[in-house]
């Protein structure tokens, strides 16, 4: 889903921070696999657990209302 805004902004904000992915894992909380597995578009995106949501939020600022649209169109777009 990289047409979605979560995706384009989580692609903004590791460039923003000009860091490695290993480094943008570490700096939102979350694991190095999942982050790598989330910029991998070849492979079927995840949806966003509560948890991961309130790390990327507390730590990257991305809104709970981006993401909760992100979970709304993969969700859509796996059950046609």
């Amino acid at each position: 889903m990289e047409n979605t805004e979560y995706y384009k902004l989580m692609v903004k904000k590791q460039r923003e921070y000009g860091i490695s992915l290993r480094a943008f894992a570490k700096k939102a909380g979350v694991g190095y696999a999942m982050i790598i597995e989330f910029f991998d578009t070849t492979k079927p995106f995840r949806i966003l657990s509560k948890r991961s949501m309130a790390l990327f939020n507390k730590n990257l600022g991305i809104p709970y209302k981006v993401m909760e649209d992100y979970n709304f169109e993969l969700y859509k777009e796996r059950n046609k």
